[in-house]
Parts: C-alpha cells; sequence; structure tokens
C-alpha cells in the first residue's frame, strides 16, 4: 500500500486538540492538492467527500511511503472493504 507522510503545518499541540494521529508532527495519509494530506474516507455521497482529516502540509516535506514494508511482524491489517487498511505505523524502537 501506497501512502504519503509529511510535515504538519500545524503544530503537535494543535494536532492532538484536533484528535490527528501523527508523529511528532508528521501525517500519514493520501497526498492532495500539493499542500494536503488526508486520512481515510469516512462518509461519501454523490455530492461530497468527508476524510477522516485534512491537514495542511510543508510541501518539501512530503515523502512517499510502502506501509506494508514498515508494519511490524505481528501486525494485523484489515480492509474497510472500500480499498483503505488500517493499522498502527511502525516506530523505530517499538
Amino acid at each position: 500500500m501506497i501512502k504519503f507522510e509529511g510535515q504538519a503545518i500545524l503544530s503537535t499541540q494543535e494536532l492532538d486538540a484536533l484528535g490527528i494521529e501523527h508523529d511528532n508532527g508528521w501525517v500519514v495519509g493520501s497526498w492532495v492538492d500539493e499542500h494536503w494530506i488526508v486520512g481515510k474516507i469516512i462518509e461519501a455521497t454523490d455530492e461530497y467527500i468527508q476524510p477522516e482529516f485534512w491537514v495542511k502540509v510543508n510541501p518539501k516535506s512530503v515523502q512517499q511511503i510502502d506501509l506494508f514494508d514498515t508494519l511490524k511482524p505481528s501486525q494485523n491489517v484489515e480492509s474497510d472493504g472500500m480499498g483503505s487498511y488500517h493499522f498502527e505505523r511502525f516506530q523505530q524502537g517499538k
């Protein structure tokens, strides 16, 4: 699975207050319109799409990552039935 990570423009305190999962200000999701990382789609109709979150990022910090290469061996990966997968991001030393 290919995703992107980028350094959020918001502070870590602001990300925490909004309930956005991050790793010291880095967020993971789909890269949209050069300046945004968005989370999985939680609601969609023929009129709009609602992602779990959207965060403005520094476009120079964005990089493509392959999350299957960073999964812990014991991690379970679950599909939401819409082509999105959910798992905890691997962090060095855990």
